[in-house]
């Protein structure tokens, strides 16, 4: 059984600081992009485009929390897509609603192509990108955590607690869910992050 959303709220993260040029570059790309396809699926729906104001590192999660929260105050919705500002979907059939688990709808993403062209992800338990949840489950979780500065590790803690809480991510159809990255500069790896999952500091990037 699919429960489908009422009402979507789409989060996505924009970088201060970090070429900011190109970033509001990507963001009016992928705002074009996503209002036809939400359109098309026919959604009641808002975008929320969440961005640190000060010069200071990076922290996903902070910017996701607050997302939610902001939603939360302005609108009853049921369901949470947070979304990277550099990934275009390609496929207008990737739906853009919550399932009873939460999913990963990014399945194919063109920034990891070159290393594994098969999958076009860095690892299988990997849900970076774009994900889908619904508010109860969200807050089952706490949220995201706030622990991680610079990218890398806010989206596995997530991963490994939706797991503990007998909530595990569903992948969307690889076939489905592929999605073009954007060329973009990200900031230095979360010095934690880095700490438990050295081999992951060379992965390769489509630039």
């Amino acid at each position: 059984m699919v429960s489908l959303a009422d009402r979507v709220a789409l989060d996505q993260d924009a970088q201060t600081g970090l070429k900011r040029s190109r970033q509001e570059k990507h963001l009016k790309i992928i705002i074009n992009n996503l209002h036809r396809i939400l359109q098309r699926q026919q959604l009641k729906y808002g975008i929320f485009v969440i961005e640190l104001s000060l010069p200071t590192t990076f922290n996903i999660g902070v910017l996701m929390n607050m997302g939610f929260l902001l939603a939360n105050n302005i609108s009853e919705y049921d369901c949470f897509v947070f979304h990277d500002v550099d990934l275009i979907p390609l496929d207008d059939r990737i739906a853009y609603h919550c399932d009873v688990s939460p999913k990963h709808m990014s399945a194919f993403n063109t920034k990891y192509a070159k290393v594994n062209i098969a999958k076009a992800l860095p690892y299988s338990a990997y849900v970076g990108g774009v994900i889908s949840l619904r508010g109860v489950d969200y807050k089952k979780l706490n949220g995201f955590s706030n622990a991680y500065f610079g990218w890398g590790g806010t989206d596995d803690d997530i991963e490994i607690r939706a797991k503990a809480a007998m909530i595990p991510f569903k992948r969307e159809n690889q076939n489905i869910g592929r999605y073009y990255a954007l060329p973009h500069q990200r900031d230095k790896m979360s010095s934690k992050y880095a700490a438990n999952n050295k081999h992951v500091a060379t992965e390769t990037q489509i630039l």
